[in-house]
């Protein structure tokens, strides 16, 4: 009787979704669309002018549940009216965890990160920032 009531809950417990694929993995968003969240940290932390960096993402989707789907991200200078010169390429490493690379701020100001990821629907559009490098 107890082990079939182990192999139960054994049972019960693998078959469970892991905490990091069922919630989100988001402790403070930056910025929310609807059913989208996000936040990013920086490599470095405060990038110079001319010199290239990095942006960890963690983006959630509905029900609170890491987001998988593709994330485009830019920056843009609103004053302005331009983004950067270059395209940052964005890959993902783990359920609602990204990876992006190649950017470089051009150029002193106040710039501000945009990202578009794939909604249910059709495009979720999010921006966040004032970076001044």
């Amino acid at each position: 009787m107890r082990l079939a009531g182990l192999i139960t809950g054994v049972a019960a417990l693998l078959s469970a979704p892991t905490l990091a694929a069922a919630n989100c993995p988001i402790a403070a968003p930056m910025a929310a669309a609807g059913d989208y969240q996000l936040s990013y940290t920086l490599t470095p932390a405060l990038p110079a002018v001319g010199q290239p960096f990095q942006m960890m993402i963690q983006a959630c989707g509905p029900a609170n549940s890491a987001y998988t789907g593709p994330i485009l991200v830019d920056a843009d200078m609103p004053a302005h009216r331009h983004s950067m010169n270059y395209k940052p390429s964005v890959i993902s490493t783990a359920p609602g965890t990204y990876v992006a690379e190649g950017f470089l701020l051009h150029m002193p100001g106040d710039w501000r990160f945009k990202f578009r990821l794939a909604g249910a629907n059709g495009p979720v559009r999010l921006a966040h920032g004032h970076v001044q490098p």
